[in-house]
């Protein structure tokens, strides 16, 4: 397992720094190599304005923001998005877990599209999402998590951790370093592992 330090500028949209573009590029080139179709299925459940928003040769995208002004596919709640997608059978092979690091992100994105935060928002907002979009992840898939503590997906939901960066911001409203998880999917359950 790959465990490195990054020092580097980094602002709110961390698909803008060129260190983490390499992160994921090197997901690309890997599963890219390893499928057998002309193209690689990503799934960005937060788009916002990532790049997974603008087409890429070789690259099909599946988006979701919350914000309905976003240039994406879906507007729904993750845990919502998660459960259509997995209801759906959609399958993909890279799924890019960038959701808001903490409640005051939380609030703020829902503030920002005149919505209330919810109780049960506060407490485990993502694990629902995260448990549906696991199954759609496709076995040798990778799912690449970004936060300021991120568990990543762990074993329990079948994936085993291939690297993890922990990025360092210089100069910039981010007082925390942002650890970012790469992780395959190399099973279904915890009992595949034994």
């Amino acid at each position: 397992m790959i465990h490195e330090w990054i020092r580097t500028h980094i602002t709110a949209y961390p698909f803008d720094n060129p260190h983490v573009i390499k992160i994921i590029d090197k997901s690309i080139r890997e599963l890219s190599s390893a499928t057998m179709s002309d193209y690689l299925r990503v799934c960005d459940p937060f788009a916002n304005t990532s790049f997974t928003t603008r087409p890429k040769q070789g690259l099909m995208f599946f988006t979701n923001d919350l914000n309905p002004d976003m240039p994406t596919d879906y507007h729904m709640e993750a845990n919502d998005f998660g459960a259509m997608c997995k209801e759906i059978g959609m399958k993909f092979e890279l799924l890019l877990w960038d959701p808001p690091y903490n409640l005051t992100q939380l609030k703020r994105q829902y503030e920002g599209i005149g919505k209330d935060l919810e109780q049960w928002q506060c407490r485990n907002p993502f694990g629902r999402a995260k448990d549906a979009l696991a199954d759609c992840v496709l076995l040798g898939g990778h799912v690449i998590s970004f936060g300021f503590g991120s568990r990543g997906f762990q074993t329990r939901r079948g994936f085993k951790t291939l690297a993890i960066y922990n990025i360092e911001p210089t100069g910039t409203e981010y007082r925390y370093n942002i650890q970012i998880i790469v992780e395959k999917k190399v099973g279904t359950k915890l009992e595949d592992f034994d």
